[in-house]
């Protein structure tokens, strides 16, 4: 799992990229992450509308297009997330 950056109004956020069926739709799952983006290879369209009320920006490649930004289905199962990491609160808020 890969992790870019993007800038936030208030701060760094941290952007992680997360492969896979069933990783992926773990972090949908889950309320506390804000999703950004995600990118299915065009075999899998049959998920852009089981997916589509979890998050508003879904792109489908094709096969050409998604190798060679994300490698093989074999490693990614053809759907990709970027998420934004959880909220961790800092050492202030913490105490």
């Amino acid at each position: 799992m890969s992790k870019n950056y993007l800038k936030n109004s208030d701060k760094m956020a941290k952007i992680q990229i997360i492969y896979g069926l069933h990783s992926v739709r773990a972090a949908l799952l889950n309320n506390k992450r804000i999703h950004n983006e995600l990118i299915i290879h065009e075999n899998h369209k049959n998920l852009l509308d089981k997916y589509k009320s979890k998050i508003k920006k879904i792109r489908v490649l094709e096969h050409k297009q998604f190798k060679k930004l994300y490698g093989g289905e074999q490693s990614t199962q053809g759907i990709v997330l970027k998420t934004e990491d959880f909220k961790r609160p800092s050492l202030e808020e913490f105490l």
